[in-house]
């Protein structure tokens, strides 16, 4: 008998967290679930973090991203440095760990569990000011922040919001450039900058189509600024990856980064809003094995 922890964010995929678990567990045989129901932001990590795993085999993630960024933030800062493999069962907005990964359905993840698939994911690990946070799909900076900023009062529109919410940037009357400077440089013509682990983020986006889980990279995306008819027509091929063929776009491979936020600017790390200064990224190869 294989035992799981299951951990279930109830508000995920608007409030489906409990029935998408209850199909999950249905098409598993042989294990013993422990299911622990989240109650407020930050438990996810609690629970990966203090959770005895001496007799568990997988840490089970019912829920989106952020429900996966808090699992294996908690797990890369256990006191006894235990880990566990993870599970991503779908059940958010975007799911781009899922997607990257091949499986959209809480049914497909039981059967890659069940088979026992296992594959090495790495993990940025993000210095902001001396705070360590641990991502596992992207930080961005400059415009990515101020759509993310957007897409978090648009959640009864579900995974459209962050369409939506790049419409929104892209009708502001000014479209500022780069908060912040990359590696000690200041490009102006730059507007948003993305460091992605995932090839998927959001509602199925493609922003780096070529990144890998497990290469021991970032992929670094930039999108100059440009007319807003030009602008749109890569959003609008930005879920295929087509956007790659654009003047406006760059893509490199780094092995790490340090960032210089202006005052006032933020940071998206995997969907949440970060404040800091001075950021350091660089990247853990193999950080968490995943399911899949």
């Amino acid at each position: 008998m294989r035992r799981l922890v299951v951990v279930v964010n109830p508000r995920a995929g608007r409030r489906r967290g409990a029935s998408i678990a209850d199909r999950f567990l249905s098409h598993l045989t042989g294990f013993e679930a422990d299911v622990r129901t989240t109650e407020h932001p930050g438990h996810a990590r609690e629970i990966a973090a203090t959770t005895s795993l001496a007799a568990v085999d997988t840490i089970c993630a019912v829920g989106g991203d952020g429900t996966i960024h808090e699992i294996v933030n908690g797990m890369l800062t256990r006191a006894d440095g235990a880990r566990r493999p993870l599970c991503a069962v779908p059940a958010g907005s975007g799911n781009a760990l899922a997607l990257d990964l091949g499986y959209s359905t809480p049914e497909e993840a039981a059967k890659r569990l069940t088979r026992g698939d296992l594959r090495n994911l790495d993990a940025a690990r993000v210095d902001l000011d001396g705070r360590i946070v641990y991502s596992i799909n992207l930080l961005a900076w400059g415009a990515s922040a101020r759509i993310n900023a957007i897409a978090e009062r648009l959640r009864p529109f579900g995974g459209t919001r962050y369409t939506l919410a790049a419409i929104l940037e892209l009708l502001r009357w000014r479209l500022g450039g780069e908060d912040a400077k990359l590696d000690g440089v200041r490009r102006a013509d730059v507007l948003l900058g993305a460091a992605c682990i995932t090839r998927h983020s959001g509602r199925g986006m493609q922003l780096t189509p070529d990144a890998e889980l497990d290469d021991g990279l970032l992929d670094l995306l930039t999108i100059e600024r440009g007319g807003r008819l030009e602008l749109a027509g890569v959003l609008r091929s930005v879920f295929d990856g087509q956007h790659l063929g654009s003047r406006l776009v760059r893509i490199e491979r780094r092995e790490g980064l340090v960032l210089e936020l202006d005052r006032g600017a933020r940071l998206v790390v995997d969907g949440e809003l970060m404040d800091g200064k001075v950021v350091r990224v660089d990247v853990v190869k193999g950080a968490v094995e995943v399911v899949g």
